[in-house]
């Protein structure tokens, strides 16, 4: 499939619908196959990245590797709240907004789209429940730290790259 055809593909599916599950979001994320390998190689690692792991004198990472994962999404798109362990999140096009919690997020629904729950919880939640927050464009980078629940949203069609220590 041409890109062109993908990202019309990822802008047919109903994000902001009440029926709409978190589990039915649609965009390239996650593990991939030999196809992405070159692209992936060309990737420079966030340069703290390498105070997290370790980097052997030939460049190559030593036992703790990291785990690169190239997504595109539609705007709207986003996973809900989740955690594992630290990583970064780089934008290459179009923006990301984060929310972040130490702990659990209030009235948290794993079922629930990360829209939803901005248009449904958030406005509802008090100063002190509010979530940690930022939006990432072209240039920024996030550190995301271990067990911190996050969700996210992204604004217009974006392109990134996560990093997984």
């Amino acid at each position: 499939m041409q890109l062109a055809a993908y990202l019309q593909t990822m802008h047919d599916v109903p994000w902001r619908e009440d029926d709409a599950k978190a589990d039915e979001i649609f965009y390239l994320f996650g593990e991939h196959g030999a196809e992405l390998e070159p692209l992936l190689q060309q990737y420079q690692l966030p340069r703290y990245a390498s105070t997290l792991f370790s980097v052997e004198p030939d460049g190559s990472m030593g036992p703790a590797q990291p785990a690169l994962s190239f997504g595109v999404a539609a705007d709207g798109s986003g996973v809900p709240f989740h955690f594992h362990n630290d990583g970064f999140s780089e934008v290459m096009h179009g923006a990301k907004r984060w929310l972040l919690y130490p702990s659990a997020p209030p009235q948290f629904d794993p079922d629930q789209t990360s829209v939803r729950w901005l248009r449904d919880v958030y406005p509802r939640l008090s100063e002190r429940e509010a979530p940690m927050e930022c939006v990432i464009e072209p240039g920024d980078l996030l550190y995301f730290p271990k067990d911190w629940y996050h969700a996210i949203v992204n604004l217009g069609t974006t392109v990134f790259m996560s990093t997984f220590l």
